[in-house]
């Protein structure tokens, strides 16, 4: 699962993706690449960075006991 923060903590990994938003501020594409999401923003915009987390303990107890 991935999830919106604003930058990393101390220690975590890097950003698995980026998103950039419209103008209403709407996801609008998924980059895997900083420079590359950069070219699509407005001037003075940044890429949201989208990193990796564990799913939630009662999700991934059901998906053992469906797998």
């Amino acid at each position: 699962m991935l999830a919106k923060r604003s930058a990393p903590l101390v220690g975590e990994a890097q950003p698995a993706a980026y998103l950039t938003l419209d103008e209403e501020g709407s996801p609008s594409m998924l980059f895997f690449d900083v420079i590359e999401a950069r070219s699509y923003c407005a001037c003075r915009e940044e890429p949201e960075p989208l990193f990796w987390h564990p799913a939630p303990r009662g999700q991934r107890r059901c998906r053992n006991l469906l797998g």
